[in-house]
Formats: structure tokens, sequence, C-alpha cells
């Protein structure tokens, strides 16, 4: 049941205007609707001049052209063609077209703008990577890494990775694989492509065998056990070595290359070489094994094994002699060959009596009436004491005998020394020398020594005046008061310029003008002068200070206490045993390449001057410490047996000056001998100097 007020229906009635508005009404409503569309018209020809007015024309280009375009910004906007008329204002430019990237950028039109550029951005390439083995092309190859253009791209297999449109360097590498490079061209446009890259193994199989088959095999110092050998190398060069008891080690080199395989079948080591020691009875023999010159005896050779071999030996003087040896591989051996001498008999006649025979520089005994000897040379020694020693080169003859007369002569008596004069003077500085005697001796040493060097030929010399030697090598302290600037210099951050270290680092010319300082303070004549831009010595020597001839060097070290040559200054065995010297010993081992193992004396370098036991001349430092300048120009003398020489001062000119004694750099047999012979011209750390004076210039005070 419906309530609330009931519906009153409406019927439609066709409209009429009433008859009293009928004609001038009608006529004012058109009226007014012209006016208003006048006022429109004047309104919107206002808006279009005001829009003409305000607005200017833009072209908007955009490349390539895009498929749609949608342009947003101030109102009005009007296309015109192929361009627009556009407000000054900001504006919102969006374009699409397939394979690039959409377009959105803002633009701004002013005043002097009349195009808007815009240009679309293409999408990237897909690339998908495949990396495969040039060996295993149905495998992928491990732990494979991508490059693009030197960025990381990812491990292998690579699938659809952007990449921007464009030429690209793709790298690949893999362990083991060689690294591989190769261009692609990216098409772009978000198109897809491919590429498969076959790496290269970087190694190599490598199979070595051969005999023996126990064989060992070491590549670069790491062992692959015995024949056969199976290997995978890099590709390379190694330092092989295969090595058997018995055999000689081989040693190569094996050069790998990448995936090329290398079999190595047929390696045969040769059987190791047997080592022959030849010993002879006398030395010295020559040796030829197989009719090849091989050396001297004593000797060690290494010899083919599991042949024969003839050993043939031969020296003057003796019968040749030969042998047969045949020994195993690695095998060691000892021959000793007796030579039969071929004797010659020589027979002497000797006045005086009682007189000792010395050959080849050991005592025989007393001289007996005749003797035979390998028909070779030999130096022959007549000697007894207070005589004159006569020495001889004798070659004896198979055919007969030879007579060999000898008469000896008296030693000469020494020119007599005042009884003042006294055993030491001191210099005008305060510097010791000891008087030395005037006598006869021998210079050089025998061929048959241990150590001799060939320009230690024997020679007789004769002082014949006694002379005053420096007690002790010329130390810096007394150096720098002639040259106060002077400098002996270091060895490896130790010094030798402390005031009581010998100084050294001086060359002979500054020895030389340091004994003419001496003189001059003394009043004595200079020995040295200037010539042609060297010093020399003044002929006949004056009698200021100079250094010692190397006669008088020598006498003052070889013959100390003693009327024969000592070898060495603390006796004939070598090494030294106990602490005597300055030499290079075991606590020179961080300066010294070579050094004395079994001797420490407590100095790295040079000693300071006296610190250890005088000769018995009371000489300090003659043999060690630093060698010594010697006054003569050097030369190799030649043997002139049965001459003497008087005071000899050296050859008038040269080239070098001599050097004599050891030093604190010295440690091997024939440079710690006393007869030894150096020279030079030049500063050296380890060469320094004492001086000598006539003695008769010291009895005038």
């Amino acid at each position: 049941m419906t309530t609330g007020p009931h519906p009153i229906p409406i019927q439609p009635v066709d409209f009429r205007v009433p008859k009293e508005h009928r004609g001038g009404a009608g006529r004012n409503l058109w009226k007014a609707l012209l006016s208003l569309l006048v006022l429109l018209l004047i309104a919107a020809l206002a808006g279009a001049a005001w829009f003409v007015f305000s607005s200017q024309p833009i072209d908007i280009v955009i490349e390539p052209p895009p498929d749609a375009m949608r342009l947003t910004g101030p109102a009005p906007r009007l296309r015109m063609g192929e361009g627009w008329m556009l407000r000054r204002g900001a504006y919102r430019v969006q374009a699409s077209l397939e394979g690039y990237l959409d377009l959105d950028a803002e633009a701004v039109v002013g005043k002097d703008v009349s195009t808007l550029s815009f240009q679309l951005q293409p999408k990237p390439g897909l690339l998908s990577v495949d990396v495969r083995s040039v060996n295993e092309p149905n495998d992928p190859a491990p732990d494979a890494a991508v490059r693009a253009g030197g960025v990381d791209v990812g491990a292998a297999p690579i699938a659809d990775t952007p990449l921007p449109m464009g030429a690209h360097e793709i790298e690949v590498s893999a362990p083991r694989f060689l690294p591989a490079r190769t261009n692609i061209t990216i098409e772009g446009l978000g198109r897809a492509q491919s590429l498969r890259v076959a790496l290269t193994p970087s190694w190599a199989a490598v199979r070595l065998n051969g005999l023996p088959a126990s064989a060992q095999v070491r590549i670069d110092g790491v062992e692959h056990g015995a024949f056969p050998v199976d290997l995978e190398l890099e590709a390379g060069r190694y330092n092989l070595d295969v090595a058997a008891d018995d055999y000689k080690t081989l040693t190569t080199q094996l050069v790998v290359r990448a995936n090329t395989p290398l079999r190595l079948e047929a390696i045969e080591l040769a059987p190791a070489d047997a080592r022959l020691r030849i010993e002879s009875d006398p030395p010295d023999a020559l040796v030829t094994i197989n009719g090849v010159f091989a050396g001297k005896t004593p000797l060690d050779a290494e010899i083919p094994p599991r042949r024969a071999h003839q050993i043939a030996l031969s020296k003057a003087g003796f019968l040749d002699a030969a042998q047969e040896v045949q020994l195993a591989p690695n095998e060691r051996d000892k021959i000793l060959v007796t030579l039969e001498p071929i004797l010659a008999r020589v027979r002497f006649s000797v006045e005086p009596d009682g007189t000792e025979l010395v050959l080849n520089g050991e005592l025989y005994g007393p001289t007996p009436n005749e003797v035979e000897l390998p028909s070779v040379s030999h130096t022959i020694e007549i000697r007894k004491e207070g005589y004159l020693p006569h020495r001889v080169s004798v070659t004896p003859r198979v055919d007969f005998p030879q007579d060999l007369t000898v008469r000896l002569e008296t030693v000469p008596v020494a020119p007599p020394v005042p009884r003042d004069v006294p055993e030491s003077i001191r210099a005008a500085n305060g510097y010791e020398l000891r008087l030395m005697p005037a006598r006869q001796f021998l210079l050089g040493s025998s061929r048959r020594e241990q150590g001799r060097r060939s320009n230690e030929t024997l020679r007789e010399v004769r002082l014949t005046r006694p002379f005053y030697m420096g007690a002790r090598e010329v130390s810096n302290a007394e150096f720098r008061a002639f040259r106060p600037g002077h400098d002996s210099g270091m060895v490896q951050q130790r010094t030798l310029n402390r005031d009581a270290q010998p100084v050294v680092n001086v060359r002979w010319d500054d020895a030389a003008q340091f004994c003419n300082w001496l003189s001059e303070q003394e009043g004595l004549p200079p020995v040295y002068e200037e010539s042609g831009g060297r010093w020399v010595a003044r002929r006949p020597l004056p009698d200021g200070y100079r250094l010692p001839t190397e006669a008088e060097w020598v006498l003052a070290a070889r013959y100390a206490g003693t009327t024969n040559a000592l070898r060495f200054a603390w006796g004939d065995g070598y090494p030294p045993r106990e602490r005597i010297e300055n030499y290079a010993d075991i606590s020179a081992r961080g300066i010294l390449a070579q050094f004395l193992t079994a001797y420490n004396d407590g100095f790295e370098v040079t000693a300071p001057v006296g610190s250890f036991p005088p000769n018995a001349w009371g000489l300090y430092d003659v043999s060690g410490n630093v060698a010594e300048w010697c006054h003569d120009f050097y030369t190799i003398y030649p043997h002139e047996p049965g001459q003497v020489f008087d005071d000899p001062p050296g050859p008038e000119r040269g080239e070098f000056r001599v050097i004599r004694g050891a030093s604190w750099r010295k440690s091997s047999m024939t440079a710690l001998r006393l007869s030894f012979r150096d020279y030079g011209r030049d500063a050296r750390n380890d060469v320094g100097f004492r001086i000598v004076r006539p003695a008769t210039d010291a009895m005038k005070e």
C-alpha cells in the first residue's frame, strides 16, 4: 500500500507565442543574438591577433623520425605543416620509435629559438657468448671470464648481455688456456647477437722416456720420478735434469709450446766418466792420454769408462813411461809412475874443505866428490859459513862426466861502522828507524818452491853500506803532518783513517814527496825530483830520506836474525797457526771473499802500526798489515848465476813501481811468502810505505 500524496500526471502541450508578444519581441531576440555573435567574433579576432603577436614558429626535429610524438606545454600550440606556432615557455617533448629508447625531454622556447632538435638513442644490442676448447668443442671451457671493451661482463656462458651499438673487443680468459681476443660490431636496436670463442690450451702433453730406466727426471728442480714420465706443462722453457747412478747427468732446456704435444722417447744417458789421478816420481812430468797432451803431474783427469786408455809420461832427463788403464763408470783410481832417470855424473873439486852442496834449492849434504844427476838443468850451490856462496847452473852430459871446479871467496868485510852509531834513530817528526847491516844475500826463490811466481828470479846482491830502516809503517797521523787533508778512506763502513793506522790510498809519488819533506826538516838533500811530470830519483842517490830499495826491503824482511832466507815471517809451514801478523783472516770474512779460515788476528781491516810482535831486527808489520812501496821501478830480472850486484837501486825508468809484503787483504800461500813480488802505480787501500836513511849520514850527527 502506498502512502503519501498522490502523483499528479503531467501532459505535454504545444507551445504558442502569445499574441501580444508576436512580432516585436522576436525581433529583439535576434538582435541580441546577432550582437553576441559580433562580440564573439571581435573577441576571437582579438585573441587570434594576440596569439599571432605572442607566438613564434618553431621546427621540432627528431632523428631518426619517430613513429609517434607528443608535445605538451603552454597553450595554444598550433601545428602548421611541418612546424609549430608556440608561445615562449617550457615544453615537454615525448617520442617513440621501434628499436630506440623513448624520448622524454624538456625544451624551452625563447626569443631567439627557432628549432628544437632531439636525437633518439638506439637500444643496446644483446650479446651471448659461448666459450669452448679447440680440443673439446662439445664441452664448455671451465671458469672462462669475458670482458668487453676492458670491462668485466661475467663468466661464460654469457646470455643477452646488453652492449652499446658499435665495435667492441671481446677478451676471454680461462685457467690453463691462452687468452683470446676478437672484435665484434654490435648492431644495437635491441637485436640479439651470439659469439662463439674457441680457446687454445696454454699447456701441452709432455712424455719423457729413455735409458736407463732408473734415470730420475727433475724439471726446474722438481722431482718427477723415473722413466717414463708423462706431464702436462704450461708453455715455456724449463731446465731439465736427468740423472742416474754411474751415468753423466743430462742437463738441457725443455721448450714447451702451447697445445703442441712433446714426446722425447730416446733420451739416453752416457756412462759417467771415470776419474784418474796420475802422479809421478819425480813430479812435473808431461802426461798424454791416448796421444793427447793432458797436463803435468800430479794430474786429475776424467776419462771415458769401459775402454782402455794409454797413459804416457815424459820428463827431460828421464826415460819415458807408459801404462794402460781401464776403469768402470764413476770409478776413481790413482796411479803412481816412477820415472827412471837418465843419469850423468858431475865431479866436484872444491876449496876450501867442509863445504855443503845445495841442489835445486834443497840441501844435499856435504859436497861429495861425485854425484849422479838426471841430465837436465840443475842449480848447484856450494856454500860454507864465512864464504860467499857459489851458484851455477849445470846440465850433466850422458856421454862423459862433467867436472866442476869451485874456489869459494871469503865474505868481504862490511864497511866499519863507528861504535857510537846507535841501533836506532828518530827523524825530526819522531819516526823511529832501526839499523840494518851491510851484507851479501840472495833475492828471489827457487823454481821448486811451492807458490813461486815467474818474476821471482834468483839474484845475488851485496849491500855495501849499513842503513836505517823504518821500524813501523808510516801512520796516518805522521803523513797528515805533511799533508793535512789526506783521507785514507773506508772499506764497507770500516775506517782506515784513524791516526794510528798505517797511511794508505797514497801513490808512490805521494810517498816520495813525504820523504823529501822529511829530509827538508833536517836539512838533508832530497832524494827525489820532479821530471817531465813524474817523480824520479836522482842519481847517484843522495843521503836524504827515501823509500827502501827492493834489496834493502828483502834483507830487512827475509834475513832478520838468520843467514838463510825465510819463506814466511813465521817459518816454513802454511797457513800460520799463531797470531803473528795482520792478514786476511776469519774476522774479515764479511768484507773479503778469500780469507784464512783457521786464523784470527782480530782486525777486519788495517791494525794500528806496531800491533804485532817485531821481527828479529825490531821491525813491525814487515810481512803484513799493508803492503809497501819500494824505491825501484819494477822489472823481471834475468837469472845470471855467478853475478853479484852491489847496492842495486833498480832500473832508471819504468812504468810501475815495486810493491813488497803481504797485507790485510792477502791470504794465499803465494802472497804471504816473503819472496812475493807485486807492482803498481796507483793508490790502493792496502798499500802504504816505510822509509830508510843511509847509516853514514846518521853518524855525522
